[in-house]
């Protein structure tokens, strides 16, 4: 996939790693002004490839945790589904929070309802967003690549104007 243009369009890759960076931020409620106040570190790519996860979805597909909320529970994961992965079944998340789901590599097939039906699917390419309400049974699919996807879960109250404007009512 190219990732640029002579007609100076926005790179997707970098698009993607600076929506990454937003949730992340976002989700450990981190402002900019903070973060700029504070003695500078030195920035640090992961390496998401060497961390294992542990398995989800009868062993389909695995989590990694790479942030906890103030309670212990995981606000950003990583989640790792291999080519070739079929859902036997749909599953749902009842915290209460919404999950932006970004899609960072491969594509990922998903649908939501209570049965998993192949032909409901839509394919969501790297760098596509998802919201996902909390209650809703949903599944996903990993086709001809493995996809990678990066989980942060909010709170559906402190969503901006920009992402409620864009909800069903």
């Amino acid at each position: 996939m190219k990732s640029s243009s002579t007609y100076g369009r926005p790179r997707p890759r970098l698009i993607r790693l600076t929506l990454a960076l937003l949730l992340v931020s976002a989700s450990l409620g981190v402002s900019w002004g903070t973060a700029l106040a504070q003695d500078p570190k030195p920035t640090v790519a992961l390496n998401l490839g060497a961390m294992s996860g542990d398995p989800i979805w009868d062993s389909a597909a695995t989590a990694t945790p790479l942030a906890l909320d103030a309670q212990g529970k995981p606000s950003i994961v990583l989640i790792k589904v291999p080519a070739g992965t079929r859902p036997a079944s749909a599953h749902v998340t009842n915290d209460g929070s919404v999950r932006f789901a970004v899609v960072l590599s491969g594509t990922l097939y998903y649908a939501d309802g209570h049965e998993v039906r192949p032909e409901r699917e839509t394919a969501y390419e790297a760098g596509s967003v998802l919201l996902i309400h909390s209650g809703t049974k949903h599944w996903v699919a990993a086709r001809e690549a493995d996809v990678a996807l990066l989980l942060s879960a909010a709170s559906p109250e402190h969503l901006p104007a920009t992402v409620r404007s864009q909800l069903p009512e």
